[in-house]
């Protein structure tokens, strides 16, 4: 074998153990400590900062599971991406966030979350109820095609576990005329609440499931049930069940 080929292989290898160190020292629970680089920044803004990003945390536990409170509670899966050098996580309830790993040590992490605005976390101590996971949806799911699943479809109802049956009618009457109308080109318009929004779909795994993305805005939902007069779409991997009908 070659020098070259033996510094190639050494050098991929050193390279594979940087990334899963970095994984491993992630794991864990963090907490706001401060904001990285304030002293570059107007104070003004640095006060607002502090203030609205004080009771963040975020743990990310080993098994990939991941719990994060900012200005909501939210928890789904996480992984590193070894080429950006970004964390990934998808929620269960559908929508994927990306934040930059700025530096990482067994105490600090500092995470650039988008728009020029990293934060300075602090390794904390996780506590009984950071170990309960929310229950994610196990049902069944079918394959779809292009022909069933492209066309305009209409919000009738929205089921939430836990909700009353009074909070879940009043939402359903709010999105009462909403739609998604899916095209074969892979694009798709909606309309929800008199908000309009546009972008492109494809099919997840199997044909089981619908990525969306709008802008910087990605969303996936599970196909529960279709056929020529309805769908049933699970919002991520959570159990909220939102049906649709091929009729106004």
């Amino acid at each position: 074998m070659s020098k070259t080929i033996i510094s190639f292989v050494l050098l991929f290898a050193l390279s594979a153990y940087a990334d899963a160190q970095i994984t491993d020292s992630l794991i864990g629970k963090w907490k706001f400590k401060d904001i990285y680089n304030a002293e570059k920044m107007d104070s003004s803004q640095v006060s607002m900062l502090r203030k609205g990003f004080a009771n963040m945390s975020i743990y990310l536990k080993e098994n990939k599971h991941y719990k994060t409170f900012l200005f909501s509670k939210e928890e789904g899966e996480w992984q590193f991406d070894e080429a950006t050098k970004k964390l990934l996580m998808t929620a269960n309830k559908g929508t994927e966030n990306q934040m930059g790993i700025i530096s990482v040590t067994g105490t600090t992490l500092v995470l650039n979350i988008g728009k020029d605005k990293s934060m300075i976390l602090e390794r904390t101590t996780p506590d009984k109820s950071d170990e309960i996971e929310e229950i994610v949806y196990n049902g069944p799911l079918v394959s779809a095609t292009k022909e069933q699943i492209c066309k305009k479809w209409y919000i009738v109802k929205r089921e939430v576990p836990g909700r009353s049956e009074e909070s879940l009618k009043t939402a359903t009457d709010l999105i009462k005329g909403a739609f998604f109308e899916i095209q074969p080109d892979q694009t798709y318009t909606a309309e929800v609440l008199k908000l309009n929004d546009e972008g492109n779909w494809k099919f997840g795994e199997g044909n089981k499931s619908i990525l969306m993305t709008s802008g910087k805005e990605h969303k996936f939902w599970q196909i529960r049930t279709v056929n020529d007069k309805e769908l049933v779409l699970v919002k991520g991997n959570s159990n909220e069940l939102w049906t649709f009908s091929a009729n106004p």
